[in-house]
């Protein structure tokens, strides 16, 4: 069993994680800016990311680090490289979430934070998972919710959504399997490309309203955005990665998931099924994060 620090453990993708390797046996230390609010799994641990004070105590002893950068950043090399320079000696294997499509580009700061792992010499793997099945009922979730609306600039363009909890068990594969090769990128997507008006459908049949796709421009995304909270500069990589899914960039489907857990990642109907409630008006806002493009 390792000790095995993840970031964001009470994310989308981190709370999961957490809770699966908890349950394996392993010393899991999640790491959280406000300990006494958690209320996972694991043993939780005081870090931020922007408060490089907070690490080394964190990071004591760890021997495995799963690691992420929070939803709203959009420089996430320069949120990260740091944290990467100051793992200890003891840390024996980082597992990277980034996103799909980012090593088109070396500039994108994703690719720039892989770039600086691998040249970092610790063994590791980068998991590039396509955006988020959960979305549906966090980042789109208002207009789901309260206008039976998917409204986004994707045309007709097709993805490959993917269950956050698929992605998390793809993270604890790569985290203790010791079989896999160092430096490797896996691609995490779900059994199928739809498009966001195919994925209305299924919303739709889950929740047993009519939910429409409305596709939308980037000016209207924006504006759209705008009362969210978001940083201006994170808002404008949503419309950037957008426009990738427009060139069809999360269009395609690979079997990472199945390669790393040895299952089939859940289709978006398991997905919609689960979170049903989540996705009716009566639910709460929450916040989420989206990953890939």
């Amino acid at each position: 069993m390792s000790r095995i620090l993840v970031l964001g453990a009470t994310g989308t993708v981190g709370r999961p994680l957490t809770a699966r390797l908890a349950q394996q046996g392993h010393a899991v230390r999640a790491a959280t800016r406000v300990v006494e609010a958690y209320n996972g799994l694991g043993t939780p641990t005081a870090l931020d990311l922007l408060d490089p004070s907070s690490w080394a105590s964190a990071l004591d002893g760890v021997e495995r680090v799963f690691m992420l950068a929070p939803p709203g950043h959009a420089d996430q090399y320069a949120l990260l490289a740091t944290f990467v320079d100051a793992l200890p000696a003891s840390v024996e294997r980082v597992v990277l979430m980034t996103a799909q499509g980012v090593e088109v580009d070396d500039t994108i700061p994703f690719r720039l934070l892989e770039l600086h792992l691998a040249a970092s010499g610790i063994d590791h793997a980068v998991l590039r998972p396509s955006w988020f099945a959960q979305n549906f009922h966090t980042f789109w979730g208002h207009g789901v919710r309260h206008a039976d609306t998917l409204a986004l600039p994707a045309a007709e363009a097709r993805v490959g959504f993917i269950d956050a909890r698929d992605i998390a068990a793809s993270a604890a594969a790569a985290l203790t399997r010791d079989d896999l090769p160092s430096g490797k990128a896996w691609v995490l997507t779900g059994p199928a490309a739809l498009t966001h008006a195919e994925a209305a459908v299924v919303l739709s049949e889950a929740t047993g309203r009519t939910i429409r796709y409305q596709p939308i421009d980037d000016a209207a995304f924006r504006a759209q955005l705008a009362p969210s909270g978001l940083p201006t500069d994170y808002i404008e990589v949503l419309v950037g990665l957008f426009a990738a899914v427009r060139a069809g960039a999360a269009s395609v489907v690979h079997d990472s998931v199945q390669r790393l857990t040895g299952e089939a990642p859940r289709p978006l109907e398991v997905y919609a099924r689960d979170h049903a409630e989540a996705l009716t008006r009566t639910s709460g806002s929450g916040t989420g994060r989206r990953s890939g493009g």
